[in-house]
């Protein structure tokens, strides 16, 4: 299939259709001892956070996926105001948006709840609105999902071309913050752990930069 054209950043975006709000997982028992396997069990991890919503649960939920990644999202009376990822190297220095906005596109994996009787008090912890943050993940991932096949590796090296031919003063103040970010980073993922924008935006930013000329593959 042809390339779809990378949007700049401010420019509309692709519109992906996406459901109400998930489905909460069918067997009620998950709200009781969370433990199993997904999707095996018949749920996604965005079904899982709306079972611990619904049943106003306390804790976090602790998800692996099949690379070995480690999600944690972190529920205070049901509501998400935290997550991060875990990486073989260590935590992604990532905000929690963006931790669980990864989380929510994992296809499969294991997770167990783990009930706690207080929460953790932690720098940039999200505001309220669990249901509406949970459907704007699925729009992100939805059109991320639109690019598989087209993106470099997460372990791929951007470099200038020499000559540089395009101005630089054609780019937008958001894609030169993405250029500066993938030239101070190894590779495209620590790029992506370290971009001030949604793995979306820094994604469609990179496909921009490379399909006119401001990046290539070393």
């Amino acid at each position: 299939p042809s390339t779809p054209a990378a949007p700049t950043r401010g420019m509309p975006r692709a519109n992906v259709p996406v459901s109400s709000a998930p489905a909460a997982a069918t067997a009620d028992h998950r709200a009781a001892g969370m433990r199993g396997r997904f999707p095996e069990d018949g749920a996604t991890v965005a079904d899982l956070i709306t079972v611990l919503f619904n049943s106003q649960r306390t804790g976090v939920l602790v998800v692996t996926d099949a690379e070995g990644r480690e999600g944690r999202v972190y529920v205070r009376d049901g509501e998400v105001f935290f997550a991060t990822v875990w990486t073989a190297t260590g935590i992604a220095p990532i905000g929690a948006e963006k931790a669980l906005f990864r989380v929510l596109a994992w296809p499969s994996g294991v997770y167990a709840f783990e009930n706690q009787a207080g929460s953790p008090v932690v720098d940039g912890a999200l505001e309220a609105g669990t249901l509406a943050r949970l459907q704007a993940g699925a729009t992100h991932n939805e059109t991320l999902a639109l690019y598989d096949g087209h993106l470099p590796a997460g372990t791929a090296r951007l470099v200038l071309p020499t000559p540089l031919e395009p101005r630089l003063s054609a780019l937008s103040a958001e894609a030169l913050d993405t250029l500066q970010v993938i030239l101070n980073h190894i590779d495209v993922g620590q790029a992506l752990d370290h971009s001030a924008a949604t793995d979306l935006e820094t994604w469609q930013d990179v496909l921009y930069l490379m399909q006119n000329g401001y990046l290539v593959e070393a």
